[in-house]
């Protein structure tokens, strides 16, 4: 093996071994923070979430899950009142998630939905519904035709 074709393999093992540990580290404390919203624990929850936020964003090959966290955290912020702290994530999130999957897709008809939770429970419905609807008619769009029709 030449110099260079050596180094090149050396490159590409530390690269698969960056992308797997960047991976597995989100995974964990992504599902840390996970358990502890489902157990209420919710200023556990925060602190795993923004931990693994920070990890997705500083790992390229973690943008797939980037927008799930953001959601994830900004739920917990909805759930804790903090809504000043939850509006840019679900902003964020809907950037995210229309850039990588498209403006009509599910990913987006979800941070749609869960973002119009933010603005009913403000009671701003004039931001709401429009959201809402939006949600409704990118489902209904990728609905299999015969449950469409039933």
């Amino acid at each position: 093996m030449s110099f260079s074709k050596y180094w090149f393999a050396l490159l590409l093992a530390f690269s698969l071994t960056a992308l797997c540990t960047a991976q597995e580290t989100w995974n964990k404390v992504h599902e840390a923070g996970m358990k502890a919203t489902r157990e209420s624990r919710f200023a556990d929850a925060e602190k795993s979430l923004s931990q693994s936020l920070t990890i997705a964003r500083h790992a390229p090959e973690l943008v797939i899950v980037l927008g799930r966290n953001l959601i994830d955290l900004a739920e917990v912020y909805r759930t804790e009142g903090k809504y000043g702290e939850a509006q840019p994530l679900y902003e964020e999130a809907l950037k995210v998630d229309s850039k990588q999957f498209g403006a009509d897709s599910v990913e987006v008809a979800e941070v749609l939905d869960r973002h119009a939770e933010l603005y009913k429970t403000l009671n701003d419905y004039a931001h709401a519904e429009p959201m809402l609807q939006l949600a409704l008619d990118i489902r209904k769009k990728k609905m299999p035709v015969d449950i469409a029709l039933r």
